[in-house]
This record gives structure tokens, C-alpha cells and sequence, in this order.
């Protein structure tokens, strides 16, 4: 076998049909390799072939070695793997604040990842897991439906961009599904080097995915083409769960999300930062050990913006002035100071 097999992050996906040879084989995608596009229509799988990539990861890779972010703008069929801890968080279309967090985080993540690098003075991600560590995991970033996510949040143009053209050198993959070619601009379509096709009602998509491509896939749900070694193939997607009731793959979801659990029970993928429905010390208490505390720092609340802990140093807050109108917290925030002292 490949002697780099560890350094990469590769999934099953389904099996192709080489006629000229009389061979079926496997399709397997290395996602460290680069971005991926899936196009296809409405109905035809694309949902189903990012289920696959999701099992393929969490059945071959740990949390500690594979993180998901699911940005799912499409049918929320992928809400369900929110419990899986390889998955740090998934956004749908509302969540404003949860997205400006990922995108902040991801930016964060990419700085400190090329510091690194640098210090060292190499160039990739996989050079850095070929030099023997471990301790940064690959960063998978799934986009159901991307048009839905530039079309509602343009301001986040220049982030996605950059983690398209540099993301891949730090180990951050994009994966995007899209009905179309035609609202993925070439500036974002020249950073995607693995491609899929799946069955199109406009049949000029295969030519704009692969150069030269007379080919058409059967109209078969999971149906779709797939380039390797630069030699296009028809393929069909396995079915990520089986059932023939959408109700009923859900159940194998959730049983399979369990399995996956107990077998990484207390390693769990880096959450999104998000301020908490309910902010409580428990919360305080399993999450202020990320935070660098002096000896006389006290936490007294999330920052909206950071999404850090607030602090106060008693050391320097001398008299420390607590105004507000009646039944807003002032005792409360009274109680919390002493409690934690």
C-alpha cells in the first residue's frame, strides 16, 4: 500500500465502470488533494454523497485527525450529524451570528496554522504530517447549496475565497454542492480540483466541469461522472444509509452517530464558538480552562463579539461600579463575583 496513506484523508465513494477494460473499481477521493465541486439537479444525490464522505470520515478517522463544519443551505438533511464528534458544528441559513463566529474562527485557525508552518519553515499541511505530527487535525468545510450561502451573505465573499486558494496548504478542504456551474464564478471554480457530476437536466454542465466531455450519466438518482487519472468514468454513489424511507435512513443515522460516539467517547472536534441560550457556571466551569486567567482574574460574562470570556482583573479594578435598572441582574452579577472569589 501508499507509504503516505497516513498523511492523507481518503473516502470511499462509490463505483465506476470501465467498459474499455471490463473492470469495475471503487472511486475513492482524497480530500487533502484539494477542494471538491459537486454539481448535479435537484434530487439526484448530492445531499446523499456528502452523507458518504461523512460516514467515510468518521469510519476511518478520528476527531483528533478529521474535523467537519457543515455550512447546510440546502434541505437540512445534515442537522442530524450535529451529535457526531468529528462535526464542530453545523450553520443553517439563519444562524447570522453562528456563521460570523465560523468565519472568524476559520481566519483565526489559518493564521496561527501558517505561523507554524513557517516557523518550521515548511509549506503544506502535508509536509507538516509527513514531519511526524499530529497534533493539527484536517479541517473538512461542507457547503450544501453555496450558492444559497453567496447569495445571502456576500460580505463573507473575501473569507470563502481565501479559504479556497489557501486553505488546502494549512489543511482546510472545501466540499460544495451546487444545482448549477453558473453561479460559481471562475475565481472560485479554478481552486476546485476534484470534481463530480452527478446527473444534470442541462446537459452543457458536463462540458463546463470536464474539458472535452462528451459523455452523459444515465438519469439514475446517485448517477454521475468522476475524472482519475485524468480519464472520465461514470460511477454510482453508495448510499450512505440504507432504507428506502427517508424516516427510516434517519433511524440507521442515529444508531450509526451512536456507535461512532462510543468508540471516541471524550474526543470531540473544536466547537464553533457561540455565546450559550443559557449561560451558566457549569458552562463556566468546563469552558475557562481554554482561557489564560491571572490569579486574580474573575470571568463575568461572554463577549458578543469575540465570543471570549470578560474579565475582570481585581488587581487594577479598585472600585468596580454596578448601575442598571431595577431586576436586570446587579445582585445577580454581585453573587456571581463572590461566588467565584
Amino acid at each position: 500500500s501508499d507509504t503516505h496513506d497516513d498523511i492523507r484523508t481518503v473516502v470511499p465513494l462509490g463505483v465506476y465502470d470501465d467498459p474499455d477494460n471490463q473492470y469495475q473499481g471503487e472511486v475513492t477521493m482524497d480530500l487533502l488533494d484539494g477542494n471538491t465541486v459537486i454539481v448535479g439537479s435537484s434530487q439526484y444525490g448530492k445531499t446523499n454523497l456528502l452523507q458518504t464522505m461523512i460516514r467515510g470520515i468518521s469510519t476511518c478517522f478520528s476527531p483528533n485527525e478529521v474535523n467537519i463544519y457543515i455550512l447546510d443551505f440546502g434541505s437540512m438533511a445534515l442537522n442530524v450529524f450535529d451529535s457526531l464528534n468529528h462535526v464542530g458544528g453545523i450553520v443553517l441559513a439563519a444562524e447570522d451570528e453562528k456563521l460570523k463566529n465560523f468565519m472568524r474562527m476559520m481566519r483565526i485557525e489559518m493564521k496561527t496554522r501558517k505561523e507554524i508552518f513557517s516557523k518550521m519553515g515548511i509549506t503544506s499541511f502535508a509536509s507538516y504530517k509527513e514531519a511526524g505530527h499530529t497534533d493539527i487535525p484536517h479541517i473538512v468545510i461542507m457547503v450544501d447549496n453555496f450558492i444559497a450561502l453567496k447569495e445571502l451573505y456576500p460580505e463573507y465573499e473575501d473569507d470563502i475565497l481565501n479559504i479556497c486558494r489557501e486553505g488546502v496548504s494549512v489543511g482546510v478542504s472545501l466540499v460544495i454542492t451546487s444545482l448549477q456551474t453558473n453561479g460559481i464564478s471562475y475565481k472560485y471554480m479554478s481552486n476546485f480540483s476534484n470534481r463530480i457530476c452527478l446527473y444534470c437536466n442541462q446537459g452543457d454542465e458536463y462540458g463546463s466541469l470536464f474539458d472535452k466531455c462528451r459523455m452523459e450519466p444515465k438519469n439514475v438518482p446517485g448517477r454521475g461522472l468522476v475524472a482519475i487519472n485524468k480519464v472520465i468514468y461514470e460511477y454510482q454513489t453508495y448510499l450512505a444509509f440504507e432504507g428506502i424511507k427517508e424516516i427510516e435512513r434517519v433511524e440507521k443515522i442515529k444508531a450509526y452517530l451512536s456507535a461512532v460516539n462510543s468508540k471516541y467517547a471524550g474526543v470531540i472536534a473544536r466547537r464553533i464558538p457561540e455565546v450559550p441560550q443559557n449561560l451558566d457556571m457549569e458552562y463556566v466551569r468546563s469552558n475557562i480552562g481554554n482561557v489564560a486567567m491571572k490569579d486574580m482574574q474573575v470571568p463575568i460574562g461572554i463577549d458578543y463579539d469575540t465570543v471570549e470570556f470578560t474579565t475582570i482583573d481585581l488587581c487594577k479594578a479598585v472600585t468596580i461600579g454596578i448601575t442598571g435598572r431595577e431586576g436586570y441582574g446587579k445582585t445577580n452579577f454581585t453573587k456571581l463575583l463572590v461566588s467565584h472569589l
